[in-house]
């Protein structure tokens, strides 16, 4: 610094020594006479891309991320090629979450720098975040092959593929990379949701209480505790995670809602009052619905469907007025992120069959394939109903086969909201079944949000769903009695006897063991 400052002092106007100097002084802390020097220097030399970038730097330490990302805009302009200003505008992104723009970003930087493992690994990450998870793996395996002892991008690699479904595979890399590093507190909340994903709920406690040691920060970990626990019938302690979570991020939507939905008793306990307990889950959905003020129903949409009040089901009581308000919340939180993200509809094609879209996990040898969804492709006629699949789980059986010839569009294995939300708009449904709100995460998003001109449910989750973005409920005449229509928020239809198309399952004859 003092060769820099003699500099100076023999040629004030020197851009270079000024530019030196600033950033030497940014690397020690002190933002304000960084940015004077930098300025200065940019003064004596406006074309000077390297000056821009290390101001940028200077400016988001001093809090203002617009200005930083002019600075990077204005250096890449000067030089399209920089690498490095297109590395540091693209991880500037990711710390602002614009998880699009950042992955674009990061994409040229890869493109003038594709040895540099790290810039692999933060491309998969922002397109991860943007839920872009086949080329997120693609540039985790990139990373890895660039350098195989990446302990980050191995575990960042087993998270996308858990993500899409792949647990075993998401498990080896877990494993490899606590090889690698077997302190990562991340890696082990990782390996605890593959665990949890598999209802092995003991062991994915162990993992989250070994993170939870290793970082006691992890507010995720606190989150996802509390979902096993809960899952267990431990609301007591569960309830505890989830505010601990909330001490660590205060505006975690995602423990915020848990905490609300954890109110509902999986079983009832012999001497627990029921009334109480349900008055005890009204006043939680209204707290909840008080706690996503404006600044939080932003980004309130990664809280809907993460837990949901599925037990209510199994009380024998009329819950429309409580899933009323649930739904309402749902809807509301989802709508913001409607109008930001979600295409908008193309023009309506002319065609002589209604278009059917089925939103499901279940299109596979499963209750409610069997039971419901089934009879719909073996028997509705194809010139009066174009049927259009949107499988929401990758998994495939024989049954996924039949559905996908009967199919006008089958849809599998887009993992994240914008692209569902994508597909489903561009397929242009004119009235788009969901078989069984309530069990699924992605499709009580999808179903809080009008995607179709007419929108119903089914009882796969036999319940109302309370949601005003639903039209229909298509029950059975046998299942409702006399005024069930009061019980429900969507219009009932009760189609006659049983309301399904089911086959006799073919059982093979086997030889009685006469012992």
């Amino acid at each position: 610094m003092r060769a820099y400052e003699t500099a100076l002092g023999l040629d004030p106007g020197s851009p270079y020594a000024g530019y030196n100097l600033g950033k030497a002084f940014y690397l020690r802390g002190d933002l304000g006479r960084a940015e004077e020097l930098l300025r200065t220097a940019l003064l004596h030399k406006p074309e000077f891309p390297e000056a821009l970038v290390v101001l940028a730097s200077v400016l988001e330490a001093r809090g203002d991320g617009p200005a930083a990302m002019q600075s990077l805009m204005q250096a890449l302009e000067l030089r399209p090629e920089y690498a490095g200003a297109w590395r540091n505008l693209g991880m500037l992104q990711s710390r602002m979450q614009l998880w699009p723009d950042a992955a674009s970003s990061l994409r040229r930087a890869v493109e003038f720098d594709p040895a540099d493992a790290d810039l692999h690994y933060r491309l998969g990450d922002a397109l991860h975040r943007a839920q872009q998870w086949g080329e997120a793996e693609g540039c985790y395996r990139q990373a890895l092959a660039l350098r195989p002892a990446y302990a980050e991008a191995w575990c960042n690699l087993g998270n996308v593929l858990a993500d899409r479904g792949r647990r075993d595979e998401a498990a080896s890399c877990l494993d490899q990379a606590l090889k690698i590093r077997p302190d990562y507190a991340d890696a082990h909340v990782g390996r605890g949701n593959v665990f949890a994903a598999s209802s092995r709920l003991e062991e994915a406690a162990i993992c989250y209480r070994r993170a939870l040691a290793l970082d006691p920060g992890i507010a995720d970990a606190e989150v996802n505790l509390g979902n096993v626990l809960k899952d267990q019938g431990l609301r007591g302690e569960a309830l505890q995670h989830y505010d601990a979570a909330l001490q660590l991020s205060p505006q975690a939507a995602e423990a915020r809602w848990a905490r609300a939905m954890c109110h509902i008793p999986a079983m009832r306990e012999a001497n627990e009052d029921l009334a109480a307990s349900r008055a005890r889950f009204a006043t939680e959905l209204v707290n909840l619905a008080a706690w996503f003020d404006d600044a939080r129903t932003a980004h309130g949409w990664k809280a809907v469907g993460v837990a949901q009040p599925f037990w209510l089901a199994y009380q024998e009581e009329d819950n429309r007025e409580l899933l009323q308000s649930y739904g309402r919340l749902c809807a509301r939180l989802m709508a913001p992120w409607q109008a930001k993200f979600a295409p908008a509809p193309a023009a309506r094609r002319a065609t002589r069959a209604v278009r059917v879209g089925i939103v499901s996990q279940f299109f596979r040898d499963h209750s409610v394939w069997n039971a419901i969804i089934k009879g719909w492709f073996q028997q509705l006629d194809s010139t009066r109903f174009g049927l259009l699949a949107f499988c929401l789980d990758p998994y495939q059986d024989a049954e996924t086969h039949f559905a996908r010839s009967r199919a006008l569009c089958f849809e599998q294995g887009h993992a994240g909201l914008r692209q569902w939300t994508a597909a489903i708009l561009e397929a242009q449904p004119d009235v788009l079944i969901y078989p069984e709100i309530g069990m699924d995460p992605m499709s009580a998003k999808l179903a809080s949000m009008r995607l179709a001109p007419v929108q119903a449910a089914s009882w796969g989750h036999p319940e109302t769903t309370g949601l005003p973005t639903i039209d229909a409920y298509l029950s059975a005449a046998d299942f409702e009695p006399e005024g069930a229509q009061a019980s429900y928020t969507e219009r009932l239809v009760a189609l006659p006897k049983l309301g399904c198309c089911v086959q006799p399952s073919a059982l093979d004859a086997e030889p009685v063991d006469a012992m």
